[in-house]
């Protein structure tokens, strides 16, 4: 098979861009033709690779930003970078065309479709998020949006997800989705929580194969150790939690974490990210910086009593799996895809957006102690996010599905 993926990244850095590095690698050790189109790399390493293409450029993108936002549509634009994209497809002539994050200013959707549906390649749509199947958004659990399921309009987040200044093109939006999905010959969908895949099957997919696989990690490198980083040293002797996001913002969970501060003081609490100086002014709150170096971060992940994740809409939540992995318990709100990530053996989860709550439920699983959930947080990770065992699964999905085009 000749197998393409196309993704925003590429590279060890974020998750998306490394599944797809990793991925790649996968499929050649397996035989296959692979390659990749990405807008740009995240790391030095991952640029010798000769099947590995860049389709856009940054100004290709801003460009395609300031439209975006004027006018609301977001994949309607880069149709001059897109049709040099097409025909470098068309070069390969693919089997597969595994689409990504795209939602990043550098795609034509329809000169895309288009092809994908003139040349009927089996097309493999990843749900990294909800955008595929949402007229506009990326999330609407926490406004509690259902508009996706019917036809979308009067959109609650035309400045939160993909921003739009003056017009809701949610419904147009939408809508288009549908035809060009329609038109292509054997789609398919993958989703990286089962709770994602329930609620794609609501959306505009719902007639489409889909299948469920978990995002993996690296259990060899994510796994208890005893060594301390270094800016954990000085809080050897205090009960440790531990908070990571690329970013942190209300979504995340900073009131929460601040309130679990300000209410259980002998708690110190370490944050992974940018902060912007969100919480600075709590003394029982340290603020450690962004960690690219995964060796590190287990060390971090491994010095905690208990893991804090807080954030109020999680498609699969890989720094969940990374702490479960180092066998640390986590505390989550009961929602989205946490609820097959943690249950009383391996954590808590605290009534949705019960703030109360979560406080009760942290203040139990430090009762309780690490020890206590770390052999079935372990267990848990060993047998969910292996990623030989996951990404044989999406090679089996794949081959599956270039059997049903002939391929």
């Amino acid at each position: 098979m000749k197998i393409v993926q196309i993704n925003t990244t590429y590279g060890m850095v974020d998750s998306t861009g490394r599944n797809v590095r990793e991925l790649h690698q996968y499929f050649q050790s397996r035989g296959e033709e692979s390659f990749v189109f990405t807008t740009q790399y995240n790391d030095t390493v991952s640029r010798n690779d000769k099947n590995v293409f860049l389709f856009s450029d940054f100004l290709d993108r801003k460009l395609h930003a300031v439209l975006s936002r004027l006018t609301g549509l977001q994949g309607y634009y880069s149709k001059t970078r897109t049709k040099k994209l097409v025909n470098r497809l068309k070069t390969i002539s693919p089997d597969v065309v595994i689409l990504n994050v795209l939602h990043s200013n550098c795609i034509h959707f329809k000169e895309l479709f288009s092809f994908l549906s003139e040349n009927r390649v089996v097309t493999v749509l990843v749900l990294h998020d909800c955008f595929f199947y949402t007229g506009h958004c990326c999330h609407y659990t926490d406004i509690g949006c259902t508009r996706w399921q019917h036809c979308c309009g009067h959109c609650p987040s035309m400045k939160k997800w993909n921003k739009s200044y003056f017009f809701d093109t949610s419904q147009k939006s939408l809508q288009d989705k549908k035809v060009w999905y329609s038109k292509v010959n054997n789609l398919n969908v993958i989703a990286v929580s089962k709770w994602l895949e329930a609620d794609a099957k609501k959306s505009i997919l719902k007639d489409v194969q889909i299948a469920t696989i978990y995002n993996w990690i690296e259990l060899n490198t994510f796994k208890y150790t005893n060594i301390l980083p270094e800016k954990a040293k000085r809080y050897k002797n205090h009960f440790i939690a531990l908070a990571v996001a690329s970013s942190w913002n209300k979504d995340k969970g900073t009131d929460d974490i601040i309130e679990v501060s300000k209410q259980i003081p002998e708690l110190t609490i370490l944050i992974i990210g940018k902060s912007d100086g969100q919480f600075e002014q709590y003394k029982n709150i340290i603020s450690i910086g962004s960690i690219k170096d995964v060796n590190e971060m287990a060390k971090y992940y491994s010095c905690a009593d208990i893991f804090l994740n807080p954030s109020k809409q999680e498609t699969f939540g890989k720094t969940t799996a990374e702490a479960l992995a180092c066998g640390t318990p986590v505390v989550a709100y009961n929602s989205t895809a946490f609820k097959e990530l943690i249950d009383s053996s391996r954590g808590a989860l605290a009534e949705y957006g019960n703030q109360i709550d979560y406080l009760e439920k942290v203040k139990e699983v430090m009762k309780k102690g690490r020890k206590y959930y770390s052999c079935a947080a372990r267990r848990f990770a060993e047998e969910h996010f292996n990623g030989k065992i996951n990404m044989e699964l999406y090679y089996q999905f794949i081959e599956n599905a270039a059997n049903r085009n002939g391929v």
